[in-house]
């Protein structure tokens, strides 16, 4: 007889008598319902880390703008005044 999760979670009991009255093994159904809870958590653990990852790419994709930002400005800034510095030179050297 198969039996579904959902039983095992909403009424234990009803399959411990069944087992018993199969003479089958009642612990059983404790082992099912500690692993379905076990299940459950490790769902939730791996629920939770998925909402980290997805904060911290985030927050990686955010820094990543800025440095980008950042270094554009630096190296335009730095462009125009060689830029500058080496037009002077130039006109030195006429």
């Amino acid at each position: 007889m198969v039996f579904d999760i959902d039983l095992f979670r909403k009424d234990p009991k009803r399959i411990r008598n069944s087992q018993q009255k199969r003479f089958a093994a009642v612990e059983l159904v404790d082992e099912v319902v500690a692993l379905d809870l076990q299940r459950k958590k490790a769902r939730h653990d791996l629920d939770m880390l998925g909402t980290q990852s997805r904060q911290l790419s985030k927050q990686i994709e955010t820094i990543i703008k800025e440095k980008v930002s950042y270094c554009s400005d630096i190296i335009s800034y730095d462009y125009l005044k060689g830029g500058c510095q080496q037009d002077r030179a130039d006109k030195g050297a006429q």
